[in-house]
């Protein structure tokens, strides 16, 4: 069963967070073969400031794939990734639980996606100083599907463009928003089973972190015929 995309939301926060969790209500649909990918990006006043304690749906840890931080000026820089297989189906609460306030912007952002349900294949977390924020992963195979999420600092960027065919799902750079100091790109790319580059152009040269996580595919029962053919030909 091909990996299928089901919704994509965003939380975007331009000052200080009064509150430590943050929670949006997200509805992943019904089924078993679905998972849940939440992106976390922030700038803060410092490299221990702000990181992420936890990801939670309905109350469920979701795990941390990657994440990494760049200096910002005077000014930290931070991006994670974190996923669950086979959520609690319907609307539930995805709560993002920081440990201390983020500071100046963040974002969360989170994907859903049907056909999958089956573990976590390739990831990659970096940082650089440009407009172009291509990086590598290898992928796992050719059915898989990769969720990548980048931000630059700068929130009156022109808007990203994907650099390798990736489907993009969220992009919040307009180039009128100076108020918004952190830009979110999200977007998508099917796996080829082998070394990749992801990554976008943004509308200006700046510091930029960026996460990704290959989601693989829902497998398919073995055919029944075919194991008692098998079988017969054991005893012979």
């Amino acid at each position: 069963m091909a990996i299928a995309h089901v919704t994509t939301g965003i939380d975007t926060w331009s000052a200080d967070r009064s509150n430590t969790v943050v929670d949006n209500t997200v509805d992943v649909g019904t089924g078993s073969d679905r998972t849940i990918i939440c992106i976390v990006a922030q700038i803060t006043t410092s490299s221990t400031e702000g990181v992420v304690d936890g990801v939670t749906y309905n109350s469920v840890s979701l795990t941390d794939r990657g994440n990494t931080n760049i200096a910002m000026g005077s000014r930290n820089g931070r991006i994670s990734i974190w996923t669950l297989d086979n959520p609690s189906s319907g609307s539930n609460t995805l709560s993002v639980d920081y440990g201390t306030v983020a500071q100046a912007a963040d974002w969360i952002a989170w994907v859903v996606v049907t056909g999958a349900n089956n573990g976590f294949g390739g990831t990659s977390a970096t940082n650089g100083t440009s407009d172009n924020s291509d990086s590598s992963i290898t992928s796992t195979a050719t059915d898989s599907l990769i969720i990548i999420g980048a931000a630059w600092q700068g929130g009156d960027l022109d808007p990203h463009s994907p650099n390798n065919s990736e489907v993009e799902r969220q992009d919040t750079a307009t180039g009128t928003n100076s108020n918004d100091d952190i830009t979110a790109w999200v977007a998508e790319l099917t796996g080829t089973n082998g070394s990749q580059t992801i990554g976008a152009t943004s509308g200006g040269s700046d510091d930029w972190v960026q996460v990704a996580v290959e989601i693989m595919a829902a497998g398919g029962a073995p055919p029944a015929i075919a194991s008692l053919r098998l079988l017969r030909g054991v005893g012979r």
